[in-house]
């Protein structure tokens, strides 16, 4: 499949593209730069049998050492646009969630402060989040994103009734706000864990004062380790592997609900084989 428009490579090692660095290896690693390659990328793929796995900025996505079969599809450059016009801002879906509320700050919107430190693209943010921390939806004025048949542009309720939309874009609706009360509140921001967050909790009580009191934070287990001031995240300091990965993170959920009664879940989005058949 040759499409203009678009970057691919076969068997891609897709820890070379995730934040913690594990994985193995797609089939077809696949780019898309431009809104005219979608349909004949995917519509290709397609007739060649693949499944397609989305990907955004690879914050959260977890492939397992055996890889994927199929294609892994991220958007590229022709969606990495910030356009500022008057309180609404237009944002490609490659875009960095921070380099979106740093612009929201730049000119003077607020709205997008507690997202200063946040990593994932808002593609990614808007598709697996009910807004980060509860809120996208209140937000974006209109949406983008690409379905069986084309590109499709609304409200984002209709993108939601769809089992797997790939967002391309959204419009957000922000208010003006002194610089100061923005900047204070982007300050603040960044003293909160949000990059790399790995846990959430699904009963009530403190994720980090159950991590921290449960004695987890600062354990070290071969490469991986929960820093002890940022206890809610998982740190692969090189060469782990995403099976070891998977043992840490049962671990720490069955120390926490045992000592603390807590329930904790990943953010995290496993995909790919374990090992020998993809």
């Amino acid at each position: 499949m040759n499409v203009s428009g678009v970057s691919m490579r076969s068997d891609e090692v897709l820890a070379r593209h995730t934040s913690l660095r594990v994985g193995g290896t797609c089939e077809k690693w696949v780019v898309v730069h431009d809104e005219d390659a979608l349909l004949p990328t995917f519509s290709g793929l397609r007739s060649e049998g693949l499944k397609i796995t989305l990907m955004g900025q690879g914050t959260r996505f977890v492939p397992r050492d055996g890889g994927l079969s199929g294609a892994v599809v991220r958007l590229g450059t022709g969606y990495s646009n910030i356009h500022v016009e008057g309180t609404d801002i237009h944002v490609g879906a490659a875009v960095p969630v921070c380099l979106v509320a740093l612009a929201a700050a730049n000119a003077g919107l607020s709205g997008l402060e507690s997202l200063a430190n946040h990593g994932g693209s808002i593609g990614a943010s808007v598709a697996l989040d009910s807004g980060p921390e509860g809120g996208w939806d209140a937000l974006i004025r209109q949406a983008s994103w690409f379905a069986r048949g084309g590109v499709r542009t609304g409200d984002i309720e209709k993108a939601r009734k769809l089992k797997t939309p790939l967002f391309l874009g959204v419009t957000l609706a922000l208010k003006h706000r002194d610089a100061a009360a923005i900047d204070k509140a982007m300050e603040s921001a960044w003293k909160k864990s949000h990059v790399g967050l790995w846990w959430k909790p699904l009963s009530r009580g403190s994720m980090r004062n159950g991590i921290v009191r449960a004695n987890l934070a600062g354990v070290r287990v071969r490469e991986l380790m929960i820093p002890e001031g940022n206890p809610d995240m998982l740190v692969n300091l090189g060469g782990a592997t995403a099976k070891e990965l998977a043992f840490f993170e049962r671990m720490v959920v069955d120390r926490v609900r045992r000592e603390r009664g807590i329930e904790l879940a990943t953010r995290m989005v496993w995909a790919g084989s374990h090992g020998g058949d993809k």
